[in-house]
C-alpha cells in the first residue's frame, strides 16, 4: 500500500485499487478506459502520473498516465513474476519471485538484472537514496538508489517499512528494528507464539503490523 497526496494506492488480486477519500470507498483504476488490463498484483507505487503494479505472473502492470491507460511490461525480465516494486528518485526497483532484483531508468519501460540473481525479493523499502531488498538469502542494500547492491545480512526477511534512517524488517514471527538505515538491527523482539505477521508500517516513532487470525 502506498500514498499520493490525497491518495491512496493497494494491490489486490485484480490490479490497483485507488481511494480518494481516506480509504472508506476504493475503486478499481487498471478496469476503466479503452483497454482495461486485469491482473494479480502484489504490490504498488506510484510517481508523478506514473503507477505500477508488481504483477505475479505478468511482469510490471503500468500507466504512465494516472490510469488513463494501462500495459502489461515484461521487456528485459528472465522471470516475469514479479513479487514487489517501489521508485527511488529517478530509477524504479523491482523484486522478483526467484530471479533477484531488477531496475528500471525508463519509467518503467524497460528492465535491467541489477543484482541477487536467482534469489527470491520478498519485499522492497526506500528511505532516501538508500534502497532494502528483504531476499531469503538475506537483506540486500544499496547506497546508491539502486545502481549496486550488498548482501549486509543472512537473516531472511518477509516485510520491510521504513521511516527516514528508522527500517524494520520482519518475518512471519519476529520484528528487527534499525536506527542506521539497515546496517544493523540491534533491537530484535518476536511475537506472541502462535501470531503471523501478515504486513508492517512503520513512522518516525511507531511501528503498526497486521495479524493473520487475530
Amino acid at each position: 500500500m502506498t500514498s499520493r497526496l490525497n491518495e491512496v494506492y493497494s494491490a489486490c488480486d485484480l490490479g490497483i485499487q485507488r481511494s480518494t477519500d481516506g480509504g472508506q470507498t476504493w475503486q478499481l483504476v487498471n478496469n476503466t478506459g479503452a483497454n482495461p488490463v486485469i491482473a494479480y498484483c502484489t504490490d504498488v507505487a506510484v510517481k508523478d502520473s506514473l503507477i505500477l503494479g508488481a504483477a505475479i505472473s505478468n511482469g510490471i502492470l503500468r500507466s504512465g498516465d494516472n490510469g488513463t491507460t494501462w500495459s502489461l511490461v515484461a521487456n528485459g525480465f528472465n522471470s516475469q513474476s514479479v513479487s514487489s516494486v517501489d521508485v527511488c528518485n529517478t530509477k524504479l526497483i523491482a523484486g522478483t519471485y526467484g530471479d533477484g532484483i531488477y531496475t528500471s531508468v525508463d519509467a518503467g519501460n524497460t528492465w535491467s538484472q541489477t543484482a541477487a540473481a536467482g534469489d527470491q525479493i520478498n519485499d522492497i523499502t526506500v528511505t532516501g537514496n538508500i534502497v532494502l531488498a528483504a531476499g531469503n538469502a538475506g537483506l540486500w542494500r544499496s547506497d546508491d538508489g539502486g545502481s549496486t547492491w550488498t548482501n549486509v545480512s543472512a537473516t531472511s526477511y518477509s516485510k520491510l517499512s521504513s521511516s527516514n534512517n528508522f527500517v524494520v524488517a520482519a518475518s512471519a514471527s519476529f520484528v528487527h528494528v534499525s536506527s542506521d538505515g539497515g546496517l544493523t538491527f540491534p533491537d530484535q523482539f518476536n511475537l506472541t507464539p502462535g501470531t503471523i505477521l501478515t504486513s508492517l508500517y512503520c513512522s518516525p516513532t511507531d511501528i503498526y503490523y497486521g495479524t493473520l487470525n487475530e
